[in-house]
């Protein structure tokens, strides 16, 4: 990419789409992705990488949900640009 970038990395374990997981407090990257967007802006891409915790059995979601919600992340972030 060059000297001119800075990448900025939010990762975080267990983080899903739009629930919080019992007992685990800050997991949901719908109630975290405007605060990361609007304090590092202006950005000139975003990645995401969410999503595959929401498979998990506990959740009982289907891919549509998921999905959904995975859009609602990306309007998110869109919003802001």
């Amino acid at each position: 990419m060059g000297k001119n970038y800075h990448i900025i990395e939010k990762g975080l374990n267990g983080r899903i789409t739009n629930v919080e997981y019992s007992g685990l407090s800050r997991r949901s990257g719908t109630s975290y992705i405007l605060p990361y967007l609007y304090f590092y802006s202006p950005l000139d891409l975003v990645i995401l990488n969410i999503g595959i915790n929401d498979i998990k059995v506990i959740f009982d979601r289907s891919m549509i949900e998921i999905s959904e919600m995975m859009a609602e992340i990306i309007d998110l972030a869109r919003s802001t640009s």
